[in-house]
């Protein structure tokens, strides 16, 4: 970083937001150089540390470190300070000074503090050590010291504690280098006979007792104290130089002190300060409240000064200091911020953000009331403003419409130009007046009302707060309810002719309903305002966050309560249809979400006709899902928008429409669970393209497809009910029903695919569902995910599966799935169609194909026995993707909340507009319940979340709409992985002709590997013939393959004398090798194996028209076998990394080696555990 003006002589320092040089200019002046690097402070951060800067340049005191020039705006930003030979005073030898120059040294301290605070500057760390001396015995102060640290730990009510600084730095002059903490004897002298010794001591008592308690409730008095000490000081050098003698009341005017009896003129007022008053804007009894600006960077503020007389009492006093610290703490976007404290001539001030609108209180007088989405948006800010103090344990406990601000004067106006989509972006108001505020848990110190008291605006108190008990952040809450009752009907909640009647009313009557008022404002809404005014602070809202998600919600014209979207189009348009079905279903939200959820069968059991989907291009080059139905009556063409759901709470979905009867429609559905069942509700929201169509939709709904809904879930319901007690039926229609003739032909078919493995339950039920299941499905077969829904063994139905694809009674077809989307996007009828790349229209990606994971067996029964539906009624619904927990849409800056229950485990938050995901982790040890989550950093981000309930906020900070899913690490989609099946012997027996085409390679991205040698094999040919020694090695190799299927694994390569099989978990595979390994010891088996576990990608490929498997990872597990000895297991590294190895070490009760040999071809360490024995 080079600055054309400077020459850099020597580095003299450098830290991470930039470095620090000795430097020449073009004369030849020495300076002090320090350059910032570009991007290291926050744009925020720069323009706040710039207005500071600022004020140090204004800084003119022969003590303070000049700055001589600087730039703020352009690159390189810099700051060039006078050069000045110091050392700390520390180093000074201040015993040996003579005491008149001890007294000029200080009261330069005095004068240099006194005007830096008059600027509003605090130095924040001032003490022995930061206070350099030049060699002419004259202090230099650098005020910029701590403008390397990123996150400076200086707040605005940093005056007073520099004051202290102060305190301890006279303290070490004047008593000859003695630090504070020694003390002092009042027996001791201080070389001079003008000094009583016993104002140090009282002093610094004093001071001890305001560090101790570390706020200002005593400053006042530690003010008086230390102005009379500087003034003795003073009086004894001047009275040593023969000059007049300083009167104490004359230091009033430093900046310093304050606070004294005297009553001031606020009348005469023309600046405070560095800052110029204007005008008066407001007043009241305790002061008043100027508009001034700032004569160092011409900003407007306003000015809160307190009158004498409140600055003589000493609670109000305190209570002034206190509001000041709370609004330091709560500093942020939706409050009327606090920019510093000070005083003056014994003027008290704080100077807060000017904001140029007005207060609410006023706009209610001017327009009685305010529409609901006027009410909407100024609230929604000041729950904003609550949710920030409320997670500092901060209670406001005075709101109301005098103490929210608008940002501009015709703020209604703007809020109904301003679409519903865009009022999360912007600011309407600021709630201000922290004056009653306090934390949840006070100490002692900070308590400064009597237990009972009541202190508030009746008019919109909680009822506890009313009754003088302890508050929550709850009671604030409550009186955002009256506040918002205001707006909405033009009057508080209660009315009455005095406070305590009007207290009785909050404490012992029923809020009144915002009906009673005004019969137009939204149910929700009214439910909204219900809540908050209960009586109970348990059964209202219990924190601002979530009150803020229902008020943003029916500003999008959704319904309260709701976890996710669509957002609608319009919700303005009076022509706009709402229908709301609701059933109480007799079982419970877990049984009911896999079938109301499935999309695809309710749309056919509703009697839709199966559209044509297609993507297209938009003319900003955005692709979007475009559906066609061909209908005789209704022809429809629409914009298909994502799905977007909360597994077993919600789903919705939005279409617009190009040309139909609707121009858009929105359905959504809504689990509630009860006592006893669920209730369901199932609401639509339409927009009709004309009076023919809204007529039209209007009979449709209400009396067809409410009629129809009621059917297929009352049906869900009996089916979920059934399940129970193993009864198989269709769960949307009725069940089908198959001529004579074919459930002769399917009963022979059947009795030849069974064989003495599979159950007798196993074949009944499966042949039911085949005879009396939908066409659906029986046209997409997965044996895994059946199994689970027939409750029989799962190798069962696959091994029958398989016999009834041989047999003809079933067609075996190959899924091509999606990584991204976890969808199938192509369908195949051998292996051989494959290439090497499959291709997803929905996400618009090309993907290699990989056996493990996107390439699934499943089975379609045969056309010669009933036919089936292959038809895609729906796409995009979560019956698609299971492994999905939650999928929402959010446009571009638009902020939302998952409110979650996740069980403990790892899950994944991705976009599929991004490319890394996040990654989140829910165990016992983590307590951070919330976390706030931009969408630019997700891929950066790894988040460690709670049991019980999580909440994410995300925040699309992208300039376009993205679409974030919430998914399982580990796909709960029940499937027959290509690589799994092509494994089973079965398999290999029935299809041989399943292979890949030649010379094709396919990738499998994870093979957990078991490998098994024989290590003995030539003892048995040298005691055997070698028919004999065949025999029985062929005998042991059934014995290990019959052990790997015991444990879930499948034989998939073997090799010499030993086999090589795949496992479908980690913890199946080492099982498998110790349960080996020992049962061959106890058994006094004669067999000698060595065993190796590992796991790794690997390539498949067709040899001699059969599956085989090549690639490092095979050649690894050979070389791990060889390194292990016949009675051990060996692992490799990345086995031994998984959490499971360790839980089964220490089940198992074995010791661990690491061996510090690699694995060839690798980075990983091997891993044995030896003397299994």
């Amino acid at each position: 970083m080079e600055i054309e003006k400077y020459q850099p002589l020597e580095l003299i320092s450098s830290w991470e937001g930039g470095v620090c040089y000795q430097a020449h200019d073009q004369e030849e002046n020495i300076v002090d150089l320090r350059i910032f690097k570009h991007g290291y402070f926050s744009q925020e951060r720069w323009q706040y540390l710039s207005k500071k800067l600022l004020r140090l340049y204004a800084l003119d005191h022969p003590a303070a470190l000049k700055i001589i020039d600087m730039e703020l705006v352009s690159s390189p930003r810099f700051l060039a300070f006078e050069f000045c030979n110091t050392k700390p005073l520390r180093e000074i030898d201040i015993k040996k000074w003579e005491l008149l120059d001890r007294m000029q040294f200080a009261t330069q301290v005095v004068d240099l503090i006194t005007e830096a605070h008059r600027l509003g500057i605090a130095h924040n760390n001032l003490s022995i050590d930061t206070i350099r001396v030049t060699n002419e015995n004259n202090i230099k102060v650098d005020f910029a010291h701590r403008l390397s640290m990123q996150h400076d730990t200086s707040s605005f009510l940093s005056l007073d504690e520099d004051t202290y600084s102060m305190a301890n730095v006279l303290f070490w002059i004047l008593s000859g280098g003695k630090e504070f903490s020694e003390g002092i004897d009042k027996e001791d002298t201080i070389e001079n006979q003008y000094f009583a010794v016993t104002q140090f001591h009282d002093l610094f008592h004093l001071t001890s007792e305001c560090i101790q308690q570390t706020i200002n409730v005593q400053m006042h008095e530690f003010k008086k104290a230390l102005q009379q000490f500087i003034a003795a000081i003073k009086n004894i050098t001047q009275q040593m130089q023969g000059q007049k003698t300083v009167i104490i009341d004359d230091l009033a005017d430093h900046s310093l002190f304050g606070g004294a009896n005297a009553e001031n003129n606020l009348n005469d007022l023309k600046k405070l300060g560095r800052f110029a008053i204007e005008k008066e804007i407001g007043s009241g009894g305790m002061g008043v409240v100027y508009l001034a600006k700032d004569t160092i960077d011409e900003s407007t503020v306003a000015l809160k000064v307190i009158s004498g007389k409140c600055a003589a009492d000493k609670n109000y006093l305190q209570r002034f200091h206190k509001e000041a610290r709370l609004l330091a703490e709560v500093n942020n976007p939706y409050v009327a911020n606090m920019l510093e404290i000070n005083r003056e001539k014994n003027i008290h001030y704080l100077v807060m953000e000017f904001i140029a609108g007005d207060n609410v209180s006023n706009l209610l007088k001017k327009h009685q009331k305010l529409s609901e989405k006027q009410a909407l948006c100024i609230i929604a800010d000041v729950i904003r403003a609550l949710a920030i103090a409320h997670e500092k344990q901060i209670i406001h406990r005075d709101i109301k419409p005098a103490n929210i601000i608008s940002t501009k004067k015709e703020i209604l106006t703007e809020i109904d130009n301003t679409s519903a989509q865009s009022t999360a972006t912007k600011i309407f108001a600021k709630l201000s007046d922290f004056g009653l505020a306090r934390h949840v848990i006070e100490n002692e110190s900070l308590d400064l009302t009597q237990p009972g008291a009541i202190l508030g605006t009746p008019k919109y108190m909680s009822p506890e707060q009313c009754a003088g008990k302890e508050v929550s952040i709850r009671s604030d809450l409550y009186s955002v309810g009256a506040t918002l009752f205001h707006f909405l009907t033009g009057h508080p909640p209660f009315e009455a002719d005095t406070p305590f009647a009007i207290i009785n009313k909050h404490v012992n009557s029923p809020a009144p309903s915002i009906k009673e008022y005004d019969t137009n404002v939204s149910d929700g809404l009214c439910s909204i305002v219900e809540k908050l005014l209960r009586k109970d602070p348990d059964e209202r809202y219990q924190n601002a966050n979530e009150l803020l998600h229902d008020i943003e919600n029916l500003l999008r014209g959704k319904p309260t309560k709701l976890v996710i979207h669509p957002q609608l189009p319009s919700v303005d348009d009076p022509d706009v249809l709402h229908f709301e079905f609701k059933w109480h279903l007799n079982s419970n939200v877990q049984q009911l979400w896999p079938h109301v959820s499935d999309t695809e069968r309710v749309n056919k059991a509703l009697g839709l006709v199966a559209p044509e989907y297609s993507y297209s291009k938009t003319s900003s080059n955005k692709r979007k899902l475009l559906a066609r139905n061909r209908s005789k009556v209704f022809a429809l063409e629409w914009q298909e928008h994502p799905y977007e759901w909360l597994e077993e709470k919600r789903m919705s979905v939005l279409r617009e429409y190009n040309y139909g009867v609707f121009k858009w429609m929105a359905s959504i559905v809504e689990f509630y669970p009860q006592q006893q069942g669920t209730l369901l509700v199932h609401k639509f929201v339409i927009s009709p393209r004309n009076w023919f169509a809204r007529i039209l939709l209007n009979y449709q709904f209400k009396k067809s497809i409410c009629k129809k809904l009621q059917l297929i879930y009352q049906r869900i319901d009996r089916v979920c009910q059934r399940t129970k007690n193993k009864q198989i039926m269709n769960a949307f229609a009725e069940d089908n029903e198959l001529p004579t003739n074919k459930k002769i032909l399917l009963r022979q078919l059947m009795k030849k695919s069974c064989d003495n493995t599979i159950s007798k339950n196993t074949q009944e039920r499966f042949a039911l569902f085949l005879e009396k299941s939908s066409a659906q499905d029986v046209a997409r077969i997965r044996p895994l995910a059946l199994a689970q829904q027939l409750e029989v063994e799962p190798q069962e139905l696959i091994t029958l599966c398989l016999n009834a694809a041989a047999q003809g009674l079933l067609t075996l077809l190959w899924d091509m799935i999606c990584p991204l989307c976890r969808i199938p996007s192509d369908l195949k009828d051998t292996l051989r169609e494959m290439k090497n790349h499959g291709h997803c229209e929905a996400c618009n990606i090309d993907y290699e194909l990989d056996f493990a994971n996107s390439v699934e067996l499943i089975f379609r029964v045969h056309p010669s026995i009933r036919d089936s539906d292959l038809q895609v009624y729906c796409i995009g619904g979560p019956i698609h993707s299971p492994h999905v927990i939650s999928q929402v849409k959010l446009r571009a800056q638009e902020r939302m909340e998952l409110n979650l229950q996740l069980l403990e485990g790892a899950y994944l938050l991705r976009s599929p507009q991004l490319q890394k995901p996040c990654q989140l982790h829910v165990s016992n040890n983590n307590t951070t319940y919330q976390h706030n989550i931009q969408i630019s950093t997700l891929g950066n981000r790894e988040l460690h979340l709670p049991l019980g309930k999580q909440c994410i906020q995300l925040i699309n900070d992208f300039d376009d709409e993205v679409v974030i899913r919430l998914e399982h690490t580990v796909s709960r989609r029940k499937t027959l992985t290509a690589s799994y099946v092509s494994s089973l012997p079965l398999f290999r027996k029935l299809f041989p002709s399943e292979v890949l085409s030649p010379q094709q390679l396919v990738a499998i991205s994870n093979l957990i590997l078991f490998a098994v040698d024989i290590d003995n094999s030539e003892l048995f040919y040298q005691q055997k013939s070698d028919a004999e020694a065949f025999q029985q090695l062929y005998n042991y190799l059934q014995l290990l393959e019959q052990h790997v299927a015991e444990h879930s694994g499948v034989v998939i390569k073997t090799k010499n004398e030993g086999i090589i099989a795949s496992f479908p978990e980690v913890e199946k595979a080492i099982n498998a090798g110790i349960f080996l390994q020992r049962n061959l010891r106890k058994s006094n088996c004669e067999l000698m194996v060595r065993v190796a576990v590992h796991r790794g990608a690997a390539m498949v490929a067709t040899i001699n028209n059969r599956l085989d498997y090549f690639g490092s990872t095979i050649k690894s597990l050979e070389y791990l076998l060889k390194v292990g000895n016949t009675d051990e297991v060996v692992f490799s590294q990345s086995i031994a990394e998984d959490p499971v190895f360790t839980q089964l070490i220490n089940k198992h009760q074995l010791r661990k080696i690491v061996q510090e040999a690699k694995v060839p071809r690798t980075k990983e360490y091997i891993i044995k555990t030896p003397s299994l024995i």
